[in-house]
């Protein structure tokens, strides 16, 4: 007959590891949670989305891992309970941090000023809504080129300007940017669709 607690593999094999090989297990899965959490709560990520999405999974598989064992504690009934709704956040993961990477074109890098870039990232809602491009600025600093730090997000829509043609200016101050974009020829006007923006 079927027990839910019957197919946790990982459960049923957990208890004939040694203590060494469970510790460093443990130690692993946590510490690669942590780090991933406190990278996305800081805005620091990898230079390299390949290595952003490896971190990302490996994050997701020792999250699910922390979560199963979880259900060798005791009482039974409340850490079932406790445990359905964490591992709940397995599925949003693995279909929304996809979805965020996922972009409708080539992404474009360009140099602002000193160790400031953005990263043009065009996207499409198709038949559900309009296009625009996503500007992505951060700082890459020289002491660790492999990481960089997400600072603004500034999103035009082509349905007010044309934003593939969309720049970042630094401002005098240095603490700001000016994000614009160019009219479209059929609004007549000169100018451009301006955001100024902190960076700090």
């Amino acid at each position: 007959m079927f027990r839910f607690g019957q197919h946790f593999d990982a459960r049923l094999n957990w208890t004939r590891f040694s203590r060494r090989t469970k510790r460093h297990l443990l130690l692993v899965s946590a510490v690669t949670v942590v780090t991933y959490t406190a990278m996305l709560a800081s805005h620091w990520r990898f230079s390299s989305p390949v290595v952003n999405e490896i971190l990302g999974s490996l994050a997701v598989g020792s999250y699910s891992l922390l979560v199963v064992l979880m259900t060798l504690l005791r009482p039974k009934l409340l850490f079932y309970g406790l445990v359905t709704l964490l591992i709940l956040v397995v599925p949003m993961a693995l279909v929304v941090l996809p979805l965020s990477a996922y972009t409708q074109g080539s992404i474009k890098t360009e140099h602002i000023a000193g160790n400031l870039y953005f990263d043009k990232l065009p996207w499409d809602a198709g038949a559900m809504g309009s296009s625009g491009t996503t500007l992505l600025i951060y700082e890459r600093p020289a002491s660790v080129p492999f990481m960089v730090h997400d600072l603004q997000r500034v999103v035009f829509d082509d349905g007010k300007c044309i934003s593939n043609k969309a720049l970042v200016l630094l401002q005098t101050d240095g603490r700001h940017v000016l994000a614009r974009c160019p009219w479209p020829e059929y609004e007549h006007k000169q100018g451009f669709h301006d955001f100024l923006v902190p960076l700090f």
